[in-house]
């Protein structure tokens, strides 16, 4: 959106993102057993389908590659026992680097998803956090919402929300590569 023109969220939440599809980071393989959840070899088998026909590279394939300046503020959790663990530090340090604000949290221990699995203290304790963050910057876009009038006009007019596929929106539907 961002890209295109459009506007962006007003704050993100990212728990454990995948933010390099080409696993291009070295410390992916040599920490890998320390995953409970995830294989390099079940991500290699998933990142081509991802892809599809774009360059894993392309930054709406694999955020990492991309500018981040103009984003909207993060909270991301990622477990320290993760695979994503060092693209996700690489991340935020991207987006420190450009002035974007991304606090990144790593949870001691934590295995993928933990920022989102309310059955554990961490996942618990994450989702308040996440709460908070959310609220905390909600309240700096409570003036830009569409008042429930607009809302309704736009229902009727078949003018919903946006649908999402690897990362582009477009309001009628996903955005597909072609083959040529």
């Amino acid at each position: 959106m961002r890209d295109e023109g459009g506007s962006c969220a007003d704050a993100l939440v990212l728990s454990s993102p995948w933010v390099d599809v080409t696993m291009s980071n070295p410390m992916i393989r040599q920490h890998e057993q320390e995953d409970p959840v995830l294989s390099v070899a079940a991500l290699e088998q998933s990142a081509q389908p991802y892809a599809g026909l774009a360059d894993p590279r392309d930054p709406f394939i694999s955020p990492l590659f991309g500018d981040p300046t103009g984003l909207p503020p993060m909270l991301v959790y990622i477990g320290t026992r993760e695979i994503f663990l060092w693209e996700n530090r690489q991340w935020a340090q991207r987006c420190y680097s450009t002035g974007t604000s991304c606090r990144l949290v790593e949870v001691p221990g934590g295995f993928h998803t933990v920022g989102s699995v309310t059955m554990v203290p961490e996942g618990r304790k994450a989702v308040q956090d996440q709460a908070s963050f959310l609220t905390q910057h909600a309240a700096t876009m409570k003036d830009r919402l569409p008042s429930r009038a607009h809302r309704e006009h736009r229902s009727a007019h078949g003018e919903g929300p946006p649908i999402a596929l690897g990362g582009r929106y477009r309001k009628d539907g996903p955005v597909r590569k072609s083959a040529g």
